[in-house]
């Protein structure tokens, strides 16, 4: 995970910015097979819109 800032803000020390949670798995799952994030090099920003435009309507 990476956050950029693309102007300058001020971040105080105890301030929380993130929260990731890891949960265990349980029965039957589908493999991650998108892809959109595979073999980058670099900074990637978020390609959630891909997933918004592929929704059925």
């Amino acid at each position: 995970l990476e956050i950029f800032c693309v102007q300058p803000i001020r971040i105080y020390a105890g301030v929380e910015v993130c929260q990731i949670y890891y949960h265990t798995i349980e029965g039957d799952f589908d493999r991650y097979r998108s892809g959109k994030y595979q073999h980058n090099r670099g900074i990637q920003p978020s390609l959630l819109y891909r997933d918004l435009l592929a929704r059925p309507k």
